[in-house]
């Protein structure tokens, strides 16, 4: 299932994630090889505002789907004054690998979120990681992306890409 939040974030339920959904970026060719792998460019492209599954866990394991919930109104409040409706690419591209699944990923500015991520470890009373922002460009699996919780995740499984293809990209 997939719900509307706002005119740019979905909450999907079958991923357990809320994102900026609907981005379009031009200067991608459709694949790109890295570290000896081909990989092809992704049909969609979106921000994981949130990893619902997983920051609720380490709320509180026991509630994780109470909080799940309550994550998603908290969003849907928060954009009501906040549209965090802007992203910035930065020129940082990493190549992810986990398991059998790879990507490409170029990393970004999404203005604003780091005020909800205030908002959600104040009413939680813990510290939670700030999502490392970024977008999948390239998936093996095809589509199928690398979620990331915090910056440690992204230097414990990808390492930077240079790559000439990569530095037209923009948004469309």
């Amino acid at each position: 299932m997939v719900k509307k939040l706002s005119d740019n974030f979905v909450y999907w339920e079958f991923h357990e994630s809320i994102a900026f959904a609907d981005i379009r970026l031009s200067g991608l060719p459709e694949t790109i090889t890295v570290k000896g792998n081909e990989l092809p460019r992704k049909t969609e492209f979106h921000i994981t505002l949130i990893d619902l599954e997983r920051i609720a866990k380490l709320i509180n394991q026991n509630a994780a789907k109470k909080i799940q919930t309550e994550i998603i109104d908290e969003v849907q409040n928060f954009l009501k004054t906040d549209k965090l409706d802007k992203f910035k690419l930065l020129n940082k591209f990493r190549f992810v690998q986990r398991d059998s699944r790879k990507s490409v990923i170029v990393m970004c500015r999404l203005p604003g979120a780091d005020r909800f991520f205030s908002l959600l470890r104040k009413k939680y009373e813990t510290d939670l990681p700030l999502q490392p922002f970024h977008i999948t460009l390239y998936a093996l699996p095809k589509d199928k992306g690398i979620g990331l919780l915090s910056d440690e995740e992204v230097e414990e499984f990808s390492v930077p890409v240079e790559s000439p293809e990569l530095k037209n990209i923009k948004p469309a």
